[in-house]
């Protein structure tokens, strides 16, 4: 709505008709050029009288802000939205201090908005969906209970936590579909030649956990920043806990991170990072000491990780990170980041399972990208894929489907609006079935399209019909004033007019016979509105003969490389269009015609111009 409200807006340099460079000279003789026509006590007749007090007002702004040189910088930086909205942006000053104290309170102010959209909260819910029973088989298949068999695909809020998985220790248990302890007691199997009916499908499906992280945070100053976080998870037990990080930058290359977390972890940890530009290597190093409950006993262990990310090239990465402690490993990373594409190749060495991960990402449109990956360690081999699609400015929808030979088949759903994540994990199959991994694919798709032309198209399509609708309410607002505005110059000027007419038909001078603005498609275009007996809003053609004829000077026509629709007695019929300004003219006893851009700067009289004898 600013947008279009700004199409309209005043233009102080049209409306004197000087250039953006003019000097405070060619300002005050423009503005005493247009004084004789529009202050109100150049005319007798009440009337003008009252057309006059309503026009010189614009001409006198436009003189008041560009005769001083502040308000003119200001209003050259911001427009007149700079020049009238007071101390909010930027009022009238008296001097350059004054200005540049009001900038700097802006500056602040937009510092405190970023600073109340940082501490803004971040949180995640997930469910974990048990959906096995759909695709089991009398040859019950088995699997090692293992959360990192479960091989989901990182989307870009994952992403986000790969530092902490090179820097830090996780000795929480990870969440993901546990298989049944008890088969057999669980449910019953299906025989071979048997097909589930809808009402087994459907009780086959269960909420195996369910989990919600929050996260806040708050800057108290330039180098310091608190974060509050908690989660409470609930499966086949209930964990939680709640923590407090303290960021403190100690120089613009060093940054010391201190953790406190207390609940089913009790955990102290602090980081230490240096960047060292000149070689592009950024060094990290952790030390960690937790409280774990193992076997109804409370054991204190400490880890230590430390590592390095060294940029190779400006699209090659090289990622090292060691942890020694529980799962004490050494893991290599290459990542190579372009602006269509990442490839991210990673091994693992570790005493428990190692591991060799390869994933690329691909932009295959501004709003879509896909994802694949491929996993090996000596429990499971998996692949898979995730693609994202961006549904609008602050939300995105990501679904992925990962296919184990031991894990099986599962798939994720992710959901993001601003700051605020919902997952939904599916775990359709513990073993490799087809059926597991077409229903993984065409079940997300399904979705995502039913809620996107079922709810968020709807939704956003009617929000677009009730801006359009503004905008065209505001347009039709703005370009009435406007032709108003126009209508009283026009008629404020006719005498002048005629009087210039006169006097230039004695020297064989310049006369304008007719002069076209708007969307002209040829040089023969016809039939104008004049800006005096129209209310058709859809106008695209006036006649602006009157006002073209009132800038004449000595027999000479200039106009600056600035929009048309701003001088006096013009306004602008046909927003959003490409616009031109037509002129036949008379000089010299020739009639001459000539085609002008909108923007384009006029000087006539001009030979070139002259048409040719028929």
């Amino acid at each position: 709505m600013e947008e279009e409200v700004k199409d309209f807006s005043e233009d102080y340099y049209a409306l004197l008709n000087v250039p953006k460079n003019a000097s405070k000279a060619e300002i005050r003789s423009a503005y005493k050029q247009l004084s004789k026509l529009y202050h109100p006590d150049k005319h007798t007749d009440e009337a003008m009288q009252q057309l006059a007090r309503k026009m010189f007002p614009r001409i006198q702004k436009a003189y008041t802000v560009l005769s001083d040189e502040q308000s003119r910088a200001v209003y050259d930086a911001y427009g007149v939205k700079g020049v009238s909205a007071g101390n909010e942006i930027a009022p009238y000053y008296n001097t350059a201090a004054e200005l540049k104290a009001e900038f700097e309170m802006a500056e602040r102010q937009r510092e405190h908005e970023r600073f109340l959209n940082m501490a803004a909260p971040k949180g995640m819910m997930a469910v974990t969906i048990d959906a096995t029973k759909w695709f089991t088989y009398a040859h019950a298949h088995t699997h090692e209970e293992d959360g990192d068999d479960m091989n989901f695909l990182l989307t870009d809020e994952d992403i986000d936590d790969v530092d902490d998985e090179l820097t830090g220790l996780e000795f929480e248990e990870e969440e993901g579909m546990e298989h049944f302890e008890d088969e057999d007691e669980e449910f019953e199997l299906y025989e071979d030649d048997e097909t589930p009916t809808i009402t087994e499908m459907v009780g086959g499906i269960s909420i195996k956990s369910m989990k919600i992280e929050q996260e806040m945070q708050t800057r108290i100053d330039d180098k310091n920043t608190l974060k509050f976080f908690g989660s409470i998870t609930n499966s086949k037990r209930s964990r939680g806990g709640i923590g407090v990080s303290w960021d403190r930058f100690l120089s613009p290359s060093l940054t010391l991170q201190t953790t406190l977390s207390f609940g089913t972890q009790n955990l102290i940890k602090a980081k230490l990072q240096r960047t060292f530009h000149k070689i592009k290597t950024t060094v990290f190093g952790e030390l960690l000491f937790a409280s774990m409950a193992v076997k109804s006993a409370h054991v204190l262990v400490a880890g230590l990780t430390t590592g390095f990310v060294h940029r190779l090239t400006d699209a090659l990465s090289l990622v090292m990170h060691l942890k020694i402690g529980v799962d004490s490993s050494l893991t290599t990373s290459l990542i190579h980041n372009t602006k269509t594409f990442v490839n991210n190749i990673s091994a693992k060495l570790s005493k428990e399972v190692s591991s060799l991960s390869v994933e690329s990402r691909f932009d295959i449109s501004e709003s879509t990208k896909v994802i694949l990956s491929a996993s090996y360690s000596p429990l499971d081999t998996s692949v898979g894929y995730t693609l994202e699609r961006t549904v609008s400015e602050h939300a995105r929808f990501a679904m992925s489907v990962s296919v184990g030979l031991n894990s099986g088949v599962m798939t994720k759903v992710k959901y993001v609006s601003a700051r605020q994540a919902y997952v939904i994990p599916v775990h359709l199959s513990d073993h490799f079935a087809l059926s597991a991994v077409a229903t993984a694919s065409v079940l997300p798709i399904a979705l995502f399209f039913a809620v996107r032309n079922l709810l968020v198209l709807p939704y956003l399509n009617a929000q677009e019909r009730e801006k359009t609708a503004q905008r065209r309410k505001m347009k039709r607002m703005l370009m009435r004033k406007r032709r108003e505005e126009a209508r009283s110059a026009v008629l404020l000027m006719t005498q002048s007019v005629m009087r210039k007419i006169a006097a230039e038909e004695k020297v064989d001078g310049l006369v304008i016979e007719q002069a076209l603005y708007g969307k002209i498609l040829s040089s023969t275009a016809a039939q104008p509105h004049t800006v005096d007996d129209s209310e058709d809003d859809e106008q695209s053609v006036i006649d602006v003969t009157v006002p073209l004829q009132c800038l004449v000077r000595d027999s000479k026509l200039i106009l600056q490389d600035i929009s048309k629709s701003h001088l006096v007695g013009f306004y602008d019929p046909c927003p959003e269009e490409t616009k031109h300004l037509r002129i036949v003219y008379r000089f010299r006893g020739s009639v001459h015609e000539a085609l002008f851009d909108d923007e384009q700067a006029v000087s006539i009289p001009r030979k070139a111009h002259r048409r040719q004898q028929q």
